[in-house]
């Protein structure tokens, strides 16, 4: 029999632990801890491997999880395989929709080039649905079709009327064609939604819904104001307790987003504890936080707030403290695991079916880049197809074909990285590394530190 050698994935993070090791698998997920024993055993185990094929019990483990692979094994090919796959999936599509490029807020670290203060017209909706049709008949009819539609803005509450006309013409669809898998998202300041509104949004099944707080309420009004400078605070607060006493028998989740400058960063822990007062141990509620960071705009708001605005490294770190106290005071586990699945991609506009469709048509592959018509890549005509300005355009190419990834074939976090956000790799004409080991360790640790052992986890 022909003698099989194995050698450790290039895809792994170790955690050295007193008289063990955690080790995660960036390509499958897994985690195990090795005690100090067995890691001298199993290395002596895959590097003098047995001509007969057998293999012990804790290696086939650790192969099962992607720990051990073969060693003639392509991993990069694997991951590059992998995220092919999704980004040309036929029976995917995600599109944003924008019903109205206008804010009722003027917050000045918007990353919006420019508001249009243009309103969506019903003709550029109904192209939009005659685009979902299409995509639809393109499809494998033998499977499933993933459908996720996305209301964003500017504020798209402001147009409350065309998102439930989309949404009536959407189940529609649905009712016509059980193959649809459904899901539908919407993110707002939260102004506008009230309990009538909530009702009407998860009534039409947009049941995924995200809205902002700056903090508490003396630096969120500050940032989060209306035009004549009153803020907004109070408002969203009142809704999220108006939406926390509906009846349980409504499914939804209420993502509340976090987001601070550097002079506000204290402020926020004060807010969690606020937000924990009014939510409680409520599953169809969570938590999670964002540094501000500096998005290129032509908006010269973001000027005010110049020497608040975060580094890239400084955010991880400070992200990585808030979130530490959301998952204490909440009391989170299945959440943070999910912070060290792999991904196809490193956003989910970064494959062949995402789409943002603007209020007059324009087409976008990124929401930092909406209102600056030329970054738009193409537009969406009455019959609801696709047209491109320029099929060479790296925005509408998948991330390996730029060529941009070389410094990143190496790395151990390419699987759940891809060289991070595509604005920064094709501005930057190579990857940028938003994550780093740190990163992963402190979210490993609290992982493991709740005691919640996933299922591909496991001791050895």
């Amino acid at each position: 029999m022909k003698r099989i050698e194995y050698k450790e994935s290039r895809y792994l993070v170790k955690v050295p632990r007193e008289d063990s090791i955690l080790i995660y698998s960036t390509y499958t997920g897994s985690i195990v801890e090795l005690t100090t024993k067995n890691i001298s055993k199993l290395k002596e185990d895959y590097t003098s491997y047995l001509d007969d094929g057998k293999t012990s019990e804790e290696l086939n483990k650790l192969i099962k999880m992607g720990i051990i692979v073969r060693d003639d094994t392509d991993e990069y090919d694997l991951v590059k395989k992998r995220y092919l796959k999704n980004y040309y999936n036929k029976n995917k599509l995600n599109i944003t929709i924008l019903p109205a490029e206008r804010c009722n807020l003027t917050c000045d670290y918007c990353f919006i080039y420019k508001y249009a203060n243009k309103d969506m017209s019903m003709d550029v909706s109904k192209s939009i649905i005659d685009f979902i049709k299409n995509r639809i008949k393109e499809s494998d009819k033998e499977k499933p079709f993933f459908l996720r539609i996305n209301f964003y803005g500017g504020e798209p509450l402001l147009r409350l009327d065309l998102i439930l006309d989309v949404m009536n013409k959407v189940l529609d669809l649905k009712r016509e064609n059980q193959n649809i898998k459904l899901k539908t998202t919407i993110i707002t300041n939260g102004v506008l939604l009230s309990k009538n509104v909530f009702i009407s949004l998860i009534d039409h099944k947009v049941d995924d819904i995200q809205i902002t707080f700056d903090g508490n309420k003396t630096s969120h009004d500050k940032t989060r104001k209306f035009n004549n400078g009153e803020g907004s605070f109070d408002i969203i607060l009142n809704n999220l307790k108006e939406i926390k006493n509906i009846s349980e028998d409504r499914d939804f989740i209420i993502k509340i987003r976090i987001n601070f400058l550097k002079y506000n960063f204290n402020d926020c822990f004060d807010l969690v504890d606020n937000l924990y007062s009014i939510i409680g141990y409520d599953h169809k509620f969570t938590i999670y936080c964002r540094a501000i960071t500096n998005y290129e705009t032509t908006r010269n708001t973001i000027d005010k707030i110049e020497d608040a605005i975060y580094t890239n490294k400084e955010a991880s770190k400070h992200e990585n403290d808030l979130m530490n106290y959301i998952f204490k005071v909440f009391n989170y586990s299945s959440l943070d695991k999910s912070a060290l699945m792999p991904r196809n991609g490193w956003c989910m506009e970064d494959n062949d079916f995402s789409f943002i469709v603007g209020s007059d048509g324009l087409i976008y592959k990124c929401d930092t880049l909406i209102g600056d018509k030329s970054c738009a890549v193409g537009n969406i005509d009455t019959s609801g197809k696709i047209h491109y300005f320029d099929n060479d355009n790296p925005w509408v190419k998948d991330i390996f074909s730029t060529g941009y990834l070389k410094k990143c074939q190496n790395c151990n976090l390419l699987p759940i990285c891809f060289g991070s956000c595509k604005r920064t790799v094709i501005e930057n004409r190579e990857g940028y590394c938003f994550l780093n080991e740190d990163i992963i360790k402190n979210s490993l640790l609290r992982y493991i530190s709740l005691g919640k052992e996933g299922k591909k986890s496991g001791n050895l």
